[in-house]
């Protein structure tokens, strides 16, 4: 199986659980070669993902997360949306009315 496939399947994972932790045993069922080096190659072409691990006991509990990035929103949209949530929606100033 390509490397890029195991990638995908990885992703894929990430993806189903976002955006929440993925469990470590969850993306070891999915019998890649070299886990740490398929979530090497995602960060490399831009994924943000983040571990977390966490002691139970004397048994560490890892995870991943995928973190998408937010959508880019220009600044003047940001302005409009922050006044029309506010209440002062004024149309005649975008020249609506």
């Amino acid at each position: 199986m390509s490397h890029e496939s195991q990638c995908q399947r990885v992703l894929d994972k990430l993806r189903e659980y976002a955006p929440n932790f993925c469990p470590l045993p969850e993306l070891m069922n999915l019998r890649c070669a070299s886990l740490t080096r398929r979530l090497f190659e995602l960060r490399k072409a831009g994924y943000q993902i983040d571990l977390h691990d966490e002691w139970v006991g004397r048994e560490r509990h890892t995870s991943y997360r995928l973190v998408e990035p937010k959508p880019f929103v220009p600044a003047d949209w940001q302005l409009l949306l922050h006044d029309f949530l506010a209440n002062q929606w004024q149309p005649e100033l975008l020249g609506i009315i």
